[in-house]
């Protein structure tokens, strides 16, 4: 039995639409968890601030607002001793779409370090090595980070060995940080 052209197409159309439900619904999902984890941590830093008492006015009003700053998604905070794994996403798209959607890993990683240092994101503790030694955490984290990517789906998963590789749903969401960047609601 052969399928009709036009149900294949409404079918297909349908697919898209479902796509990009789920896709939009992901980004609201993942900027929501940015928020939260932001919240947490602005909360962190003020149970540090003073762990068994209540601060002064002053302390107090300088507290709430470095957690204010925090949680409107300033980093001038260092709240942890090493940037979180999913900052590391962001620059590793970029990277990704500057060298044409894919490069070899030791040409990606210097690209991606520049690009967390230009935003603040790395702290003093990322430039040392992990526990196991020979490599520094942020390297580390980025490469945990790209087999994050891998299982979402952003980065391509049968890619040769030290080859790093944007997918169409890593692009897409490339484009709606930007969209949403140029339009101040990132």
């Amino acid at each position: 039995m052969k399928i009709p052209q036009e149900q294949l197409n409404e079918w297909a159309s349908d697919l898209d639409g479902e796509i990009s439900t789920v896709e939009k619904q992901i980004f609201a999902l993942q900027k929501r968890r940015a928020e939260l984890q932001a919240k947490r941590n602005a909360l962190r830093y003020l149970i540090e601030v003073a762990p068994d008492s209540p601060p002064n006015t002053q302390e107090a009003s300088l507290s709430m607002a470095s957690a204010s700053d925090h949680m409107s998604g300033g980093h001038s905070l260092n709240l942890e001793d090493h940037a979180q794994q999913a900052t590391y996403r962001l620059p590793i798209l970029e990277v990704l779409d500057e060298f044409g959607g894919k490069g070899h890993v030791q040409e990606i990683l210097p690209k991606v370090k520049l690009a967390m240092e230009a935003r603040g994101l790395l702290r003093q503790r990322d430039y040392g090595d992990v526990p196991s030694g020979g490599e520094e955490y942020w390297r580390n984290l980025a490469r945990w980070e790209r087999k994050v990517m891998v299982d979402l789906g952003l980065l391509r998963s049968g890619s040769p060995r030290g080859i790093w590789e944007i997918t169409e749903e890593g692009r897409n969401l490339l484009t709606i940080q930007r969209t949403n960047k140029k339009w101040g609601r990132a």
